[in-house]
């Protein structure tokens, strides 16, 4: 999970960090980042994605022969 959340951009990081990490609201979070809660809800709906499908990659080539 380490290796697919470097590979986020700097800003989609940040996303993840300050609500998973430090726990933060969707509203704080925001703010933090200076946009709209939903501005951030969206940037963080596309860090999910981007991380879901990183370690789908990583767990496919670990089951390949």
């Amino acid at each position: 999970l380490r290796r697919c959340r470097s590979r986020l951009t700097g800003r989609a990081r940040r996303a993840v960090e300050l609500h998973y990490v430090d726990r933060l609201s969707y509203r704080d979070a925001a703010r933090a980042l200076d946009i709209g809660v939903n501005g951030f809800k969206a940037l963080l709906g596309r860090a999910r994605r981007a991380l879901r499908e990183c370690v789908t990659e990583q767990l496919a080539g670990e089951n390949r022969p």
